[in-house]
């Protein structure tokens, strides 16, 4: 016999986040910087000018203004930056790390690409930073390999779960580096006297994911990394006060001197692309990593309530979410500066609803108005407060607590002003509340209608029983209008074909994923999945997929991750590494009654579904306007697609 149990990715692990700055005694920031200026070995490679510079002004900004101790940074430039000396300050600093304390790895100089060694690269090519010793004693490629990296952030991981990475070179064959005459961070394997398995020159190669980076690291592990530019972009030099620097860096240096640290990397590097992309359109910095939601250059940290960026346009005020996030007409949210984050909230400016809904935009009215109003183009961000009225809201039954009627009371009104529940029989009800214990140990707890307790985490919702009670509640709704969220008219042209498949351990697909009778997918513990659409629409796409468990956790894995990646018609895109699949921890016995649920959102505009993530990291969205040059809300296409899964497990 088999029966059905949680589903969990190990892509997006469940953590238990807290919110406050890293001000408490013994949490360090540890920081190793390399900048390899002057290569030996590189008579026929363009001559660098910015690293020494950069690494420099990075060290002063992460003492000055990000909390690093002089300490704590480690520096390496030029000679001093071998392959074996920078292998070992890394190893030094993980060491040295404690479970709260973050570990910053910066690298300026060449980049390049080198033939897989381990059958792991989509692309036959495994992509390297050059160390100043660029040749081994055999004369090999002393190069650090992305495998190499993956396994120092793995090593890392033991120690602490806050690795950062940033890379200003490139790492493609066709990234240069310049201002005017073009300077390469980017050795094509052809220079170097090193052919490819492919037979052909690195930068000729097709490559999937995100850009520079993407599918370097096993995205299961804990970091975040920052690239300088998409593979098929050039990194370039500038000048700024008589010296050379990264683009880049220069930028991020900029930003980091402007910007809170209340915000997230994903927030971070948007204000960071915008900078780069103002004088160079066509360099594109990137972002990977299971951390993008956590606050910058800080311990952890997690936007607890669902956020969205907001912007006053010619038409009027609009959000950046709309029905895919299950807003509704009516809903009620609070508006604060664009740094704030809940636990340290900016300054409140007022609060809105929403009067017209579309698929990832809303329109909105101020019903208690900021004092002074936002100018044009001005930006907030709003909180979620409580959904609109909903035609359906989710049943919930009461099965004691009659002999304590002002708590009964309380509680239902509590719940009730969620706009997402009611209260119903418990013939009709999805969940059941209980009141257990006794004296004044009595709390509620959840159930559902068989009488299964439900695990509720105290870490992610607050303290306080009935706090934890509604915010479980709260949260089980949201899951299901994640899961019936269906577009508001026809997908009009939009198709899309989805196929979900099994791969080896290298990404190679090895079969089918079987289906019962029902259509619902049936996995093991261990399998390894990939998938991949393909757009036969008309117009180009937005994709991402989100996975909803019976208890109410919502994992979104985005295979388009920023407005410049969307699959464009006829064009296919997949996850950039292959997901695995395994049994979640905790109480098995009520995943038993559910299958997981596949969501499939596809859109003709970008969308950021991170908001709607639950029980893990929740990422903040990426603030995107409406010009003014478009004060009105198009129409928009979308559709779903739904898969339930059910993993098999033996008795």
């Amino acid at each position: 016999m088999f029966e059905s149990v949680l589903l969990a990715f190990a892509l997006t692990p469940l953590q238990a986040l807290q919110a406050e700055p890293d001000a408490e005694g013994g949490v360090t920031r540890h920081a190793l910087l390399v900048g390899v200026q002057d290569y030996p070995e590189a008579q026929d490679w363009p001559r660098l000018s910015g690293p020494r510079a950069d690494v420099n002004a990075l060290r002063l900004a992460l003492v000055e203004q990000a909390g690093f101790r002089d300490e704590d940074i480690r520096v390496l430039l030029d000679e001093q930056a071998t392959r074996a000396a920078i292998e070992s300050a890394f190893q030094e600093l993980a060491a040295a790390c404690g479970p709260e304390d973050l570990l910053l790895f910066y690298f300026a100089g060449h980049g390049s690409q080198l033939p897989d060694q381990n059958g792991d690269e989509n692309d036959g090519l495994d992509e390297t930073l050059i160390p100043f010793d660029t040749l081994s004693a055999s004369g090999e490629p002393n190069d650090l390999r992305d495998d190499l990296l993956g396994e120092w952030i793995a090593l890392a991981n033991k120690s602490t779960d806050n690795v950062v990475l940033v890379f200003d070179c490139c790492n493609s064959g066709t990234n240069v580096r310049g201002e005017g005459e073009l300077v390469q961070r980017g050795i094509p394997a052809h220079l170097r006297g090193f052919a490819s398995d492919a037979g052909g020159v690195a930068d000729e190669l097709p490559r999937e994911g995100e850009g520079a980076g993407a599918g370097w690291i096993d995205q299961s592990l804990k970091y975040v990394s920052l690239s300088a530019c998409r593979s098929a972009e050039s990194a370039h030099e500038v000048s700024a006060a008589g010296e050379l620097h990264g683009l880049f860096t220069l930028s991020f240096l900029q930003e980091l001197s402007s910007a809170s640290l209340e915000l997230s990397y994903l927030e971070f590097l948007e204000r960071v692309r915008r900078r780069v992309r103002e004088r160079r359109p066509d360099q594109t910095p990137v972002i990977e990593g299971s951390l993008r939601g956590n606050l910058l250059l800080q311990r952890r940290g997690a936007w607890r309530t669902p956020s969205f960026g907001l912007q006053q346009t010619p038409g009027g005020l609009v959000l950046e979410a709309g029905l895919v996030q299950g807003l509704s007409v009516g809903s009620v949210l609070a508006v604060q500066a664009s740094t704030a984050i809940e636990d340290r909230p900016g300054e409140r400016l007022g609060r809105i609803r929403l009067d017209a809904v579309r698929g990832t935009r809303a329109e909105a009215s101020w019903v208690e108005p900021p004092p002074e109003p936002l100018a044009q183009g001005g930006r907030g961000r709003a909180f979620l407060l409580e959904f609109g009225p909903r035609e359906t809201r989710f049943g919930y039954a009461i099965l004691g607590g009659e002999d304590e009627p002002a708590r009964l009371a309380r509680l239902v009104e509590d719940l009730d002003s969620t706009g997402m529940l009611r209260r119903v029989e418990r013939s009709e009800a999805l969940w059941c509340l209980d009141l257990e214990g006794e004296g004044g140990a009595r709390r509620w707890v959840l159930r559902s209608p068989s009488g299964r307790r439900l695990p509720l985490e105290e870490s992610l919702v607050g303290s306080g029983p009935q706090s934890l009670l509604r915010a479980g509640l709260v949260r089980l709704a949201r899951a299901q209008i994640v899961r019936g969220s269906r577009p508001a008219a026809a997908a009009g042209s939009l198709a899309v074909d989805i196929d979900l498949f099994r791969v080896d351990s290298a990404g190679e697909r090895i079969g089918a994923i079987e289906r019962d009778a029902g259509g619902v997918l049936s996995m093991t513990p261990g399998s390894l999945i990939r998938a991949r659409v393909h757009n036969r629409s008309s117009e180009p796409v937005f994709v991402s997929l989100v996975v909803i468990s019976p208890d109410g956790a919502v994992f979104v894995q985005p295979l388009t991750p920023t407005l410049d990646d969307a699959i464009p018609a006829g064009g296919t895109a997949q996850t950039p590494q292959p997901l695995e699949v395994q049994v979640a921890s905790g109480s098995e016995a009520f995943y038993r009654e559910a299958s997981d649920t596949y969501r499939w959102i596809v859109t003709t505009r970008y969308h950021d579904l991170s908001s709607l993530e639950q029980g893990s990291v929740t990422q903040l969205s990426i603030q995107r306007g409406v010009g003014p040059s478009r004060p009105q809300l198009p129409e928009e296409s979308w559709l779903t697609r739904t898969m339930e899964v059910r993993l098999e497990l033996p008795r």
